[in-house]
This record gives structure tokens, C-alpha cells and sequence, in this order.
């Protein structure tokens, strides 16, 4: 059983220890000073009372050796297999420092780029007002762009909306589908009560494709369950419970074949930023939900749906509002809808979230000499080598994996099966690891530890991770 290399463990215990060390600054003397800070008597003491905040923040922070540091040295020394740019993109992401943090396929740590852009785009309210929005219109043309780039599509077969997350997304693109739906019994909660929900509502018949004892279902399974009476395909990229990545080629053909008149809905939250999204031959009618939450690092709100044309058309929905209409400035009495995805606005736009997306897509574009899909192709190789490493790790120590063992079926993160979740996870966050837990049942304590690597990640952090389950477990 080869044990975690002692160089690299040592910069996972450092990154621990800096865990240990932020949760030591939440002390009443913080909170008291961060009161005082939040309720100024004018702006003038606003900033006068930042100053003993700041300070104190400073004085408590006894971090040890840098984490940084440490990885630049075991490169240089051959133990560390990583290249001067793998080394120089971490560093766009700090906090990943602050402890050994692997839950990406939940919610992202995002880089130093975001909050200066976020500062930007506040700055300009504060000194423009309604002007600022001659500078964010742009952007948001540029994050149009963008999304169609990390879906592997573009703005000539389809066009891009945004939505504050993926269940406004999907509500949006059934509107006026009914008939047959095909789906998994696996996928999110949401997509599942959305699924539901329009069954009922348009009287549809839902066809949930059930889970191999692996808790898989496959793309060859999805194929087989479409036939010619089917109206709509839902299915997500990956499994979120246990990172399983659904080969969408069978799922494309299958309809091509039988019904190729249905609409085809990808879920690419799980796999988007890490996984190049694949779709041969799809369907007239398709469109690919997702958002920015997980591993490109960009928050909540960052939702969006790239729809091809020929299912814009299709498209049946009551809502609407003032920047759904074709030209919102005229403020017509009117309302004449607008061409596109553009149709599926409501009221003012949000562009902060949107901005969030496109400042991290950038981040991810310049770990491959700025394009975009050399980005994503990377974050695949350094995910792959990742959990591939923390797999055969598991497997020593005799841990047990949920999910697909070949990597072309993985996505960015895996599950490991334990018997006492609530007080694994809790083991882990007192040494300084970040993962989740998901039960087997409502109310079990037996379920799926999930854990995941990311585009800035080093395999040494998924091991010393599995090296802390396995401790718990045994």
C-alpha cells in the first residue's frame, strides 16, 4: 500500500494547517470589530473602522510555510510532476491554499481575477449610474460568446439566454413540449420535480430510466428506452452522485433513428469548464443547460441555456417583460418580441453573474494560451490524472468506489462509499479537507463521500484526502 509521498503530503498538511488557521480568526473580538465596521455613524468612520479589522485579521494569521513555496520546490526536485504553467495557474487561486479543498463538483473556489472584476463593475454604478450599462452590454455580448464556446457550439446554430440557474433553464425549454419524455431516475432532484411536474401538468408520459446496481445508467441504456412516440430527451452529462459521464453518442443516434423530430436537454452543470462537451449528430431540436457555480470557479446566478434555433421556434412561454421586447428602450405600448434567445428575457437583466462566468471562462482560456477549448481539453487531462491517482489510492487502502472505473467515463469527481458519512465529512473538516456527503436514503448516515479534483488541482490533495476517509472507515 504505497502511502501518500512524504514531500507532497507535507504541502497538504500545510494547506490543513491553514485551514485550522482561519477558523482560529472567528473569534467575539472579530465579530465585535465587524459590527462596528458595518454601522458607521458616516462613511468617513467606514473607513476608519476597516483599519482595526484589517489589523486584526493580520495578527492572527500564524500560517506556516507557504503551500506555494513548497510545491515549487518539490517540482524543481522531481517530486511534484508539474510544469512551470500548472504551477503559475494554482497560484491564480490562493484560497485553494486554505486547506485541502475538493469539493468543486459542488461549488468552485474562484480566482484572484473575480473580485476585481466584480469591483470593476460595482465602481462603475457607483461613479456612472444608468451609464454603466454602456460598458456591461458588451460584456455581456462577450459572455454570449463564451458560453457557446464551453459547450463546444457556437452562435450560428443556436443562440444563448441567461437564467439565475439550471431549473429556470430546463422550465423554460419544455414549454410547449409534451408527449413522451425519456430520462434517468439518477439525475438532480430539480430536473426530477421539474420532469415531474410537466408530466402532470401537459399529461405526458415520463419514461425514468432505472440505475444499474452500480447506481449508472448508461447512454446504451437511455438509447434503448426511446422509441418512435418519444417527444423529449432529458439527461444530465454526469451523475451528480457519483461522477459517472454519460456517452451522449448512443442517446444522439437513437434518435436520429426513431424519433427524429424530439427535442434533445443536456445537463452540462456537472461537467462544464472540465469535461469537453460531444454531441454527434445531434437532434434539430436541442439545447445544453448549465451554469457556472461548479467547476468554473463563477458563484451562483451565472444559470444559461444555449438553444438551437430551430427549438427557439418551438418554444412555447408565458414569460416575458420588458427586455424580452424587440427594442426594450423604445419602451413601447406594444410588445413585439424580440428574435433569438433574446425572446426569453424578462426584466433587467442581472450582468454581475455574468460577468462572474466570463471573467473565469477567461481564466480558464489563459491556462491554454487564451483559447478557450485548449482550456477545457487541459482541465480534462489534469482531472483525469487526478482522480485516476485518488482511485488507485482508494483501491490500496481498500476503500470502495461508486461509479465507472474507466476514465473516458468519469468526470471530474467520484464517490466513495462509507457506513458513517456525517462523521467522515466531519473528520475531514477537522483536517482541514472540504468534500461533501450524499446518503443512501433520506436520513442515512451510509452514502457517498464525494470528492473532485479541479483544472488548478494537484493529485497529492485527492490522496490526502482518501488517506483521511480510509483512517475514519478503518
Amino acid at each position: 500500500m504505497r502511502p501518500v509521498d512524504a514531500g507532497l503530503k507535507s504541502i497538504a498538511v500545510a494547506q490543513a494547517a491553514r485551514a485550522r488557521a482561519r477558523r482560529a480568526e472567528d473569534w467575539p473580538e472579530l465579530h465585535q470589530l465587524l459590527a462596528e465596521a458595518r454601522k458607521p455613524n458616516d462613511v468617513h468612520q467606514a473607513l476608519l473602522r476597516d483599519g482595526p479589522v484589517r489589523l486584526a485579521r493580520e495578527r492572527s494569521r500564524n500560517y506556516g510555510p507557504s503551500p506555494s513555496t513548497l510545491r515549487d520546490e518539490a517540482a524543481a526536485a522531481g517530486v511534484l510532476d508539474a510544469t512551470p504553467d500548472d504551477l503559475a495557474f494554482r497560484r491564480l487561486f490562493p484560497t485553494l491554499d486554505d486547506g485541502v479543498y475538493c469539493a468543486s463538483h459542488a461549488m468552485g473556489i474562484p480566482s484572484v481575477a473575480l473580485q476585481p472584476a466584480i469591483t470593476e463593475a460595482v465602481l462603475r454604478l457607483q461613479h456612472f449610474g444608468v451609464s454603466a450599462w454602456s460598458a456591461w452590454m458588451p460584456q455581456v455580448e462577450q459572455w454570449r460568446v463564451a458560453v457557446a464556446e464551453l459547450c463546444g457550439l457556437d452562435l450560428m446554430r443556436g443562440d444563448v439566454a441567461a437564467f439565475p440557474n439550471f431549473s429556470e433553464a430546463l422550465c423554460v425549454a419544455l414549454g410547449g413540449v409534451s408527449g413522451r419524455m425519456v430520462t434517468d431516475a439518477t439525475f438532480f432532484t430539480t430536473a426530477t420535480y421539474i420532469h415531474r411536474a410537466w408530466a402532470e401538468r401537459t399529461g405526458s408520459d415520463l419514461h425514468e430510466v432505472q440505475p444499474d446496481a452500480d447506481g449508472v445508467v448508461s447512454g446504451e441504456q437511455l438509447a434503448a428506452a426511446i422509441d418512435g412516440r418519444t417527444t423529449v430527451v432529458s439527461v444530465s452529462h454526469a451523475c451528480w452522485r457519483n461522477g459517472y459521464l454519460v456517452d451522449l453518442e448512443p442517446i444522439c443516434e437513437a434518435i436520429a433513428e426513431r424519433c427524429p423530430d424530439a427535442t434533445l436537454l443536456v445537463d452540462v452543470y456537472q461537467t462544464l469548464g472540465t469535461v469537453p462537451l460531444a454531441l454527434p449528430n445531434p437532434p434539430l431540436r436541442f439545447a445544453v443547460l448549465g451554469g457556472g457555480i461548479k467547476q468554473l470557479h463563477s458563484g451562483p446566478g451565472a444559470g444559461f441555456g444555449w438553444f438551437s434555433h430551430p427549438l427557439l421556434a418551438s418554444i412555447d412561454t408565458d414569460r416575458t417583460g420588458w427586455w424580452a421586447h424587440s427594442d426594450p428602450l423604445a419602451f413601447a405600448d406594444d410588445f413585439a418580441p424580440a428574435q433569438g434567445a433574446s425572446r426569453l428575457r424578462t426584466g433587467t437583466l442581472h450582468p454581475w453573474p455574468l460577468l462572474a462566468l466570463l471573467t473565469e471562462a477567461r481564466v480558464l482560456a489563459a491556462s491554454s494560451g487564451g483559447e478557450l477549448a485548449g482550456g477545457i481539453a487541459r482541465a480534462r487531462r489534469v482531472t483525469q490524472r487526478a482522480t485516476a491517482a485518488a482511485l488507485k489510492h482508494a483501491d490500496a487502502r481498500g476503500l470502495s468506489i461508486a461509479g465507472a472505473r474507466h476514465p473516458s467515463r468519469r468526470a471530474a469527481f467520484f464517490g466513495v462509499r462509507v457506513n458513517d458519512g456525517p462523521r467522515v465529512i466531519a473528520a475531514l473538516a477537522e483536517g482541514g479537507v472540504v468534500a461533501d456527503f450524499r446518503a443512501n436514503t433520506e436520513g442515512s448516515a451510509r452514502g457517498l463521500v464525494r470528492l473532485s479534483g479541479s483544472a488548478a488541482s494537484f493529485p497529492y490533495e485527492l490522496e490526502y484526502a482518501i488517506e483521511r476517509i480510509a483512517s475514519v472507515e478503518k
